[in-house]
């Protein structure tokens, strides 16, 4: 039987509910999220061959079919690793430091880097480590960035995945004419372009909504946020110029929910669009895309990085060349409701078919197995 220790870095996130991945994001980082879940459901579909722990920051609130350690730092997990009985050790490159580098060099450990970010800039570093046996990226798209890095020869793909039953809807949902965006508010993730563009989409359809689900916690829960509980103030207030109304507070038609976990759902699957970061960058296999067409909602956004992967172009959505293709064909669905029907109930196959857990995890399984 194989042993995999997967490091998680949760120490921003202290309150963050993981004990069921089954549930879903409770509202954070999908790396995070991820860091939880995969061992989850390696351990319940092949638990017979493999087994998987995690070796944690902090202890609490993590999914109780698994083995649990606490290892404050990196360093720690590492070392815990590498006294016990594992065979794999999979980490998020970021989180390394010099210590833990130095100390991969003579490991006994088969090293699986999981790279969940757009660029790694010491590549050709890690990609010297002789235990270092792969560098897995999350979608076609992803790895195509590490061509001409020397890590590419160490490099595959897995999409990352989505359990999609409580989300999928169980009967006819009446839609209405909103746009729903979820994610980090952060200048990456884009809101401040929907934001520039919202009023050329009321002015196409005066009756539209826009529902924002996310702030500036989702991956540092303490950090702080601006006068409309958004984002920092610098951000929040790019932000603000652009869907305030007349007294200084959001607009009529924008609707702030904060940070959601599974209260989203409803919100999704009445919108008939969802916006996920329509600025496309850092978006490697974007899960606010499967979680919005898990959800019967198409997707806008651009044909760029990680969407290419995520979203089927003209089935389950829209992949822009710019903003105002954007704009007409968010406009487009939302006065349309049995257009945006239909292409929500292709996006439930789509996700259904390609990103389901049982399917991304004997992937990884088949990989592990690889390797030793």
């Amino acid at each position: 039987m194989k042993r995999i220790a997967f490091h998680l870095p949760n120490r921003n996130i202290p309150s963050a509910d993981l004990s069921n991945p089954e549930s879903g994001n409770p509202g954070i980082g999908g790396t995070h999220f991820l860091f939880a879940a995969l061992p989850y459901y390696l351990n319940k579909y092949f638990f017979n061959v493999i087994e998987c722990r995690i070796h944690a920051e902090l202890p609490d609130r993590l999914p109780p079919n698994i083995k649990i350690e606490h290892t404050p730092t990196i360093d720690d997990a590492f070392a815990e690793a590498e006294k016990s009985d594992c065979d794999i050790f999979v980490f998020r490159p970021e989180e390394i430091t010099l210590s833990v580098f130095e100390r991969f060099k003579n490991t006994r450990l088969n090293l699986v880097a999981w790279e969940h970010n757009l660029e790694y800039p010491h590549g050709a570093a890690l990609a010297q480590l002789e235990a270092l046996k792969l560098f897995v990226c999350v979608s076609s798209q992803h790895l195509k960035v590490f061509e001409g890095n020397p890590i590419y020869e160490k490099s595959c793909f897995i999409l990352n995945f989505l359990d999609a039953q409580s989300l999928n809807p169980r009967e006819f949902v009446e839609t209405a004419p909103h746009v729903a965006y979820v994610g980090s508010i952060i200048p990456i993730k884009g809101l401040h372009i929907l934001a520039e563009i919202w009023k050329y989409i009321i002015e196409k359809v005066p009756e539209a909504k826009l529902d924002i689900i996310g702030n500036g916690q989702v991956y540092k829960e303490n950090a702080e946020l601006g006068k409309w509980g958004l984002c920092d103030e610098k951000y929040e207030s790019l932000i603000r110029k652009h869907l305030a109304g007349p007294d200084g507070s959001p607009h009529p038609s924008v609707r702030l929910h904060g940070k959601l976990g599974t209260d989203k759902i409803q919100i999704l699957q009445k919108a008939r669009v969802g916006i996920p970061n329509p600025s496309a960058l850092s978006e490697c296999c974007p899960g606010s895309a499967l979680e919005m067409q898990a959800c019967g909602t198409p997707v806008v956004t651009l044909d760029k990085n990680g969407f290419k992967d995520t979203v089927a172009h003209q089935v389950s959505g829209y992949l822009c060349k710019d903003h105002t293709d954007v704009i007409n064909y968010t406009a487009a669905l939302l006065q349309d409701a049995n257009s945006s029907y239909l292409m929500g109930q292709k996006g439930i196959d789509f996700v259904n078919a390609h990103f389901n857990p049982y399917l991304i995890s004997y992937q990884w399984l088949r990989l592990f197995n690889s390797i030793c």
